[in-house]
């Protein structure tokens, strides 16, 4: 962004994040989104993995009672789960979203904070 005013680089984080295809205007107020969806989604598939570690862990550790390496893996991956989905799923201003209904200013908090992940 070298060599552009003040004013211009406002105006560009203001702009959308991608170009719209030909014939679609960007909505950034109210835009068609499938959070709702995927939000419902992203809840039962946490719901479905905590029981299936629970019944897991359950199983190996109480009735069983041998406990192997991969165990212990399955429930470091379901945190690690739990962790991207609490962390990256629910941030109403990008995800669901087209590209180009997200302001570029939303784009690039949403990409700062979440590609590390």
């Amino acid at each position: 962004m070298t060599g552009l005013s003040p004013s211009q680089v406002e105006e560009l984080l203001q702009g959308p994040a991608l170009n719209p295809p030909p014939g679609v205007t960007p909505n950034f107020d109210n835009p068609y989104t499938l959070l709702p969806a995927a939000d419902a989604v992203k809840i039962v598939t946490t719901v479905l993995a905590t029981l299936a570690i629970f019944i897991r862990i359950y199983t190996k550790w109480r009735i069983i009672r041998v406990v192997h390496l991969e165990d212990y893996i399955a429930v470091a991956a379901w945190g690690g789960y739990v962790v991207f989905i609490v962390t990256t799923g629910f941030d109403p201003n990008v995800f669901g979203r087209h590209q180009w209904d997200i302001r570029l200013k939303n784009f690039q908090t949403f990409l700062y904070v979440r590609v590390p992940l």
